[in-house]
């Protein structure tokens, strides 16, 4: 760092002189390191989930459908078939049960490659699974029917609908215009906010909001030697102009199923000299009979910039003086209690997702899959807040940003996605926060096969716990056994009931600390089940033997 404007982009467009090189790679080396761990986990989990398929006691073309949670669950799971052939039938279901479920074909018809032969194209899907259960697996198979789902749209009127929430969208805005919870007659969206639900906002700042912000933050006994290192601000041109900014997505379309239907808004197709400009869509997906909302953005060419900026992904509910829930780590908090005064209440982050409420603690649920630093009431990287104050019911995703001047990239261009679900709370409680959430950021998980089978059963639970709300950490052999590690997310002490799966034929459980220091004495298993207390927002540890 330390360039700007026209100096700046020379640089860039040129290759970078070395200093600006050996920045770039270290930024590349250290992305790298999530990116491959990645990778390695989805290669590594595909391959089991094709191993158990492949063991499942069924002949020819079938779906297993994997839950990676401890307790019994429905929802949208999405396959790839990676062998040859296509679906035939738009609909499946379970082999140890009766009901036919429709799914959802991606891809256009097949098409003619060169004149000779076709491409098949139909061999991508999902469906809404149900029951499946708890660390444990259910198979389906395609079956003959006529797909049927109460799902609607309407491109006019750019509204789709399922059995539980109406959406619209704004072409002008490029947001969504309307949410109508259904089961409560009542509307989500606060249409009056300075920026649309679901919109993405570009800004970049100018020299004196950085300066402000240093001089909110930093003490000014460390001025000369922190404000260069905090955030860009010296090198900054004194009339760099503050930009706030949303591409047009004016154009609308449907895409409908029996197992879904998908509303988008995306821009016009630009010409050669545009295109390359920065851009950004917006999605929402409704599902047959679930009560959620996933929503995505696609922002597409975002140029690269030493100027500070941000990208924010805007939700502005309909609630009124709102009190805020947070899910961090292991635990739920209210930022307006629990947060330490000198916090910065400006700029927060989630390990789960943020409920909104009403003076009825009743409200909505918000989970981010891919951008958990957020804003609550106001964007949040021109001012420092040490204390908490009442905020407007909005929330905003941070994308991206390039403040800091340490520890962080400086610069960033390219294309990014980030998947955000929403929900309707009645009621509010902790676990009312911290199930959907989980349920969301760990999704049913698919394997295929199409061979002559196996001995599994064609359905099986695995580890099974009897409340939800607990997460599950470690699970499996370690130096000292088998380890079960549960960590109690929603504030509620209580009794669990675990049951192990049936294979182990374990004979006690022993407590132990993080360590695998032996901290209570060991609790006897009886047919694979024990009971355990857990306290609130604590781990609980086991050597089972």
């Amino acid at each position: 760092p330390g360039q700007s404007g026209d100096k700046w982009y020379k640089n860039f467009v040129t290759g970078f002189d070395p200093a600006y090189q050996r920045m770039t790679e270290s930024w590349r080396e250290h992305g790298n390191f999530a990116l491959h761990a990645q990778q390695m986990f989805d290669a590594d989990m595909d391959s089991e989930l094709q191993t158990l398929a492949e063991n499942v006691n069924a002949k020819g073309r079938r779906i297993v459908v994997y839950n990676p949670l401890p307790w019994k669950r429905g929802g949208a799971v999405k396959f790839v078939f990676p062998f040859g052939g296509k679906i035939e039938s738009p609909m499946v279901k379970p082999l140890d049960g009766d009901k036919i479920t429709p799914v959802k074909i991606a891809g256009e018809p097949a098409e003619k490659v060169f004149g000779q032969g076709t491409l098949e194209s139909n061999r991508i899907g999902e469906f809404v699974a149900e029951d499946v259960p708890p660390y444990g697996y259910r198979t389906y198979v395609f079956v003959e029917g006529q797909p049927a789902a109460d799902l609607k749209g309407d491109e006019a009127l750019k509204t789709i609908e399922n059995q539980f929430f109406k959406v619209t969208f704004d072409a002008e805005r490029s947001c969504i215009k309307s949410i109508i919870d259904k089961k409560n007659n009542k509307e989500m969206v606060n249409a009056k906010s300075a920026h649309g639900f679901g919109q993405y906002l570009y800004e970049n700042y100018t020299r004196a909001e950085m300066e402000k912000y240093l001089s909110q933050y930093v003490f000014n006994e460390y001025k000369n030697s922190h404000y260069r290192i905090t955030a860009k601000s010296a090198y900054l041109p004194k009339d760099l102009k503050h930009v706030s900014y949303t591409p047009k997505a004016n154009l609308f379309a449907i895409d409908k199923s029996a197992a879904c239907i998908t509303g988008t808004l995306y821009p016009p197709t630009p010409d050669a000299e545009n295109y390359n400009k920065h851009n950004a869509a917006l999605t929402a997906t409704l599902y047959d009979n679930q009560p959620y909302i996933d929503v995505q953005l696609s922002v597409v060419n975002k140029p690269a910039s030493e100027v500070p900026e941000a990208g924010w992904f805007c939700f502005p509910f309909a609630v009124d003086k709102p009190s805020f829930r947070l899910g961090t780590l292991g635990s739920v908090i209210d930022p307006a209690k629990d947060m330490l005064e000198g916090s910065n209440f400006n700029y927060i982050w989630t390990n789960t997702g943020i409920a909104l409420l009403n003076s009825m603690n009743a409200g909505y649920g918000l989970c981010p899959l891919d951008a958990p630093a957020a804003a609550l009431g106001k964007t949040g990287f021109d001012s420092f807040q040490p204390t908490w104050e009442q905020r407007e019911g909005n929330v905003y995703l941070n994308l991206f940003n390039n403040k800091w001047n340490t520890n962080f990239q400086s610069f960033w261009g390219g294309n990014l996605t980030s998947r955000v679900r929403l929900w309707a709370i009645d009621k509010f409680s902790n676990e009312a926060l911290i199930t959907p959430s989980l349920e969301a950021r760990m999704p049913l998980l698919s394997g295929l096969a199409n061979n002559v089978g196996g001995k599994l059963s064609v359905s099986k639970s695995g580890l099974t716990l009897s409340r939800k709300g607990i997460a599950v950490t470690a699970f499996g052999e370690n130096e000292d056994g088998i380890v079960l590690r549960l960590w109690e997310m929603t504030g509620e002490a209580s009794s669990v009931t675990v049951t192990l799966p049936q294979e182990m034929k374990a004979q006690r459980a022993t407590p132990i600390s993080l360590r695998g220091e032996k901290t209570e004495p060991p609790l006897r298993i009886n047919g694979n089940v024990f009971e355990v207390k857990i306290d609130a927002y604590s781990p609980k540890s086991f050597l089972i033997e």
